[in-house]
């Protein structure tokens, strides 16, 4: 029995193969003449592949569970963070272009690009900042 890895795999199939596999052993005497010489081990192995399957994909929907909680808990972390540092510019009498390269003001989307684009950019205005701090304190006086 080959299955698409895709296929949702219905726990009616399996147990509607295990009642089969009861049958089976319970009138095989009677069966073997209809029978194929390999099919029953054959069936045997195709519901235990089911089984297998069934389980594997719960295991994955798991993880995958998991992985999406992980990353949606990363991304209020970060989105937590960009907005304590867009308060902390906003509240400390940033000069106009710093408060702009910061994006106060801005709404931040919460999607994973959003954010991460907002970190970027968080990141880049942190260098601006720098920049403009370094090149005060080098001009002489």
């Amino acid at each position: 029995m080959f299955l698409n890895p895709n296929q949702r795999i219905s726990t009616e199939a399996i147990s509607s193969g295990k009642a089969s596999l009861r049958l089976l052993d319970s009138y095989g005497t009677e069966l073997q003449t209809r029978l194929w010489t390999d099919e029953q081990p054959q069936h045997k192995a195709n519901v235990e592949e089911l089984e297998t399957r069934v389980s594997g994909q719960k295991q994955t929907l798991t993880a995958q569970k998991s992985t999406t909680q992980s990353q949606e808990a990363a991304i209020q972390e970060l989105n937590d963070t960009i907005v304590s540092i867009r308060n902390v510019v906003r509240n400390g009498n940033a000069p106009k272009d710093i408060l702009v390269a910061y994006g106060v003001g801005d709404r931040i989307s919460h999607s994973v690009s959003g954010v991460t684009a907002t970190r970027n950019m968080a990141h880049g205005a942190r260098k601006l900042a720098l920049l403009k701090l370094t090149s005060r304190k080098l001009k002489p006086r």
